[in-house]
């Protein structure tokens, strides 16, 4: 593939913490992205090995309009969820926007979940439907009896049904969007499970949009200019705040399905930003310090010009200072408190957002997640104030420890 056009994006248009029109949701950020003009690739889809096709804003916004008719004609509505069981790819993030339009919220699986926990989080999700990636994951949902069942191959046709559902009602979609508050649930984040059944984050549309915001007040973190390749799985908070955010910025994602292919990848997509674990960072770094020996010249891959870590305190931050970007710790704070930290944070570089005030005396930002109500009881105990049974002290940095 030739190089790829970069977006610009001039970052005066948009004040921090607010869309165009002042909520704080996903159905803004996203029509804030698709209106701006940018003239540029939206995203980059792996059409056949080596051979990556761009999507335009324009193109990635008549889908998602499409398939938020479509849902509109199926019955999906505000509040309804919906499951997302699929590896890292353009359809999952077009149709997770479609979702957000219409009101619904995402419940995503792990592609790698087995029959039973799939089944597990979707009915404890209370699904009305759900995507399957393909026929492997569909053998995960079909037996739930859900009222809407589509694979990715099934998608053409569900744009086919908005385009139809939109002619006979074309304030339909609008009138949909409006309607959702960014009080309103966008996702549901389930954990692990590794000490119990997984329990279900609730997040509201402000959490989303605050933490994807806030990112865009680290300096020198992107130019504006970037290209970003996101293998990451979209049903982790990191992934998806990735996904968000290159809408947000304005940059271009190239979606990577594949976690064994980033090695191909690399030299044909060239990104300048890698969110990635820091396995993945090891291997490069050691790669490069054997000088790519054992591969041969075209293959070895591009370096990125900055990368963040979804799990910080692993091996690799400790082995030598590099310039990675510490996310998934930050996200675990609130955003007075949050650090974007280098891999050499423990020697005390680290890289502060600015402070942030919010009315709440007990500091709880507008990214805090749902307590989870009825639905999850030991998810509320564990958020409220003064629960946590840890005592922390600041550093000089501002950090706490």
């Amino acid at each position: 593939m030739q190089g790829v056009r970069r977006n610009r994006l001039d970052p005066s248009r948009r004040v921090f913490g607010l869309t165009s029109s002042g909520e704080r949701t996903i159905v803004r950020l996203w029509r804030d992205a698709a209106s701006a003009g940018r003239d540029d690739a939206a995203y980059l889809a792996e059409v056949e090995p080596g051979r990556w096709r761009e999507v335009s804003w324009g193109e990635a916004a008549r889908a998602v309009d499409e398939l938020a008719n479509g849902l509109l004609a199926r019955g999906i509505r505000r509040g309804d969820a919906f499951g997302i069981v699929s590896r890292t790819r353009l359809e999952w993030t077009l149709f997770d926007f479609a979702l957000a339009l219409v009101g619904g919220i995402t419940a995503p699986v792990y592609p790698n979940s087995s029959a039973n926990e799939a089944a597990y989080l979707l009915q404890h999700a209370e699904v009305v439907g759900g995507l399957a990636e393909d026929e492997t994951q569909l053998a995960k949902i079909e037996a739930l009896g859900l009222a809407h069942v589509l694979t990715l191959a099934d998608l053409e046709g569900l744009r086919e049904q908005g385009i139809a559902f939109a002619r006979e009602h074309p304030e339909a979609l609008d009138a949909a969007a409006a309607a959702v508050d960014e009080e309103d649930i966008y996702t549901y984040i389930y954990t692990s499970g590794t000490t119990g059944p997984p329990k279900g984050c609730m997040i509201r549309h402000r959490n989303y949009y605050a933490m994807t915001s806030s990112i865009e007040r680290v300096e020198d973190l992107w130019l504006g200019e970037d290209v970003m390749l996101l293998y990451l799985p979209l049903a982790h908070n990191f992934g998806r705040l990735m996904s968000l955010w290159g809408a947000y910025a304005g940059f271009t994602i190239a979606f990577c399905p594949d976690p064994y292919a980033v090695a191909e990848a690399l030299p044909q997509v060239r990104p300048t930003l890698l969110p990635s674990v820091p396995r993945l960072y090891e291997k490069a770094h050691t790669a490069r310090r054997l000088g790519g020996r054992g591969r041969p010249p075209g293959e070895r891959s591009a370096p990125a010009r900055t990368a963040a870590a979804s799990s910080a305190g692993s091996p690799a931050s400790d082995r030598r200072p590099a310039p990675l970007l510490e996310g998934q710790g930050a996200l675990r704070r609130p955003p007075e408190d949050r650090h974007l930290g280098r891999s050499a944070a423990r020697q005390g570089d680290r890289r502060a957002f600015p402070r942030t005030r919010h009315p709440d005396p007990r500091g709880l930002g507008p990214d805090r997640v749902h307590d989870g109500g009825d639905r999850e009881p030991t998810t509320e105990l564990s958020f409220r104030h003064g629960r946590a049974g840890d005592a922390r002290r600041r550093g000089e940095d501002g950090a706490r420890r």
